[in-house]
């Protein structure tokens, strides 16, 4: 089951549209505290694997229903691959589960607030790994404990490691990490492979982030950026297909 859910959840920063959705919002207030709040919706997903004449896997999700609201910290505690730094930057945060085969129900929200604005991107790749690593123990064996990180899971990892993400009181900038190989045009790479194999069925594979900032931006760079009408909130959304194509379709900067 782990298999087949864990095709679907990849990275969890990329989803399929009409089967799930990730959105990322992060929210800066003036005195650079604020929180990253993260919806991954996959309600449709049991359909899919429906269609897929994988019913016992549909089964296997029955006997593993679970509707739970975790605190991170105790999540945290248990996990000993966290340094004492990473715990305590992911402990006021809470991660809620929701899995039911019969009313379609699929989802995970975690919000995790942080005090300043160095703190942002390091709490969004624990966050992701966190959480993924949570979901994948959950799916698996029906019950949320911590799991260590499996360097064959596709959910171990996030595409936002292969970028650079820097936050300063008047700007954000996102860019590309070249020091890293590409994992977007890398053949062998199986999360590539996975979401390759996806959009190749039409199941487009879609990711947005919402940054809402605390003045009103006076420049915003960036493909798929997009400025709200207050000039607070800008919107980022990408495919898998534009980064594949365009690792720069992700990129941006954000000046206010």
């Amino acid at each position: 089951m782990k298999k087949l859910f864990s095709l679907l959840l990849i990275g969890s920063l990329f989803s399929l549209t009409g089967c799930l959705e990730i959105v990322r919002n992060i929210t800066i207030n003036e005195n650079g505290t604020g929180s990253l709040d993260t919806k991954i919706d996959l309600g449709e997903v049991f359909e899919l694997v429906k269609s897929m004449g994988q019913e016992q896997q549909l089964e296997q999700a029955r006997e593993k229903q679970i509707d739970t609201l975790m605190q991170v910290k105790d999540l945290a505690a248990k996990n000993d691959k966290l340094t004492a730094e990473e715990k305590q930057l992911l402990s006021a945060g809470s991660i809620r589960i929701n899995i039911n085969v019969d009313s379609g129900v699929f989802y995970t929200q975690s919000k995790i607030p942080f005090k300043n604005l160095a703190d942002i991107e390091k709490i969004n790749i624990l966050s992701q790994r966190f959480l993924n690593t949570t979901m994948d123990k959950v799916l698996d064996e029906g019950k949320a404990e911590p799991v260590e990180e499996d360097k064959e899971s596709l959910l171990g990892a996030t595409f936002d490691e292969y970028y650079i993400t820097t936050y300063t009181k008047n700007s954000i900038e996102k860019v590309q990490d070249k020091t890293k190989e590409n994992p977007f045009t890398n053949a062998n790479d199986e999360a590539t492979k996975a979401m390759q194999e996806m959009s190749a069925m039409g199941m487009e594979v879609k990711n947005t982030i919402e940054d809402n900032l605390p003045r009103p931006a006076n420049k915003v760079e960036g493909k798929n950026a997009v400025l709200s009408a207050d000039k607070k909130k800008v919107t980022i959304t990408t495919t898998f297909s534009d980064i594949t194509t365009d690792p720069t379709a992700l990129e941006f900067k954000i000046s206010f």
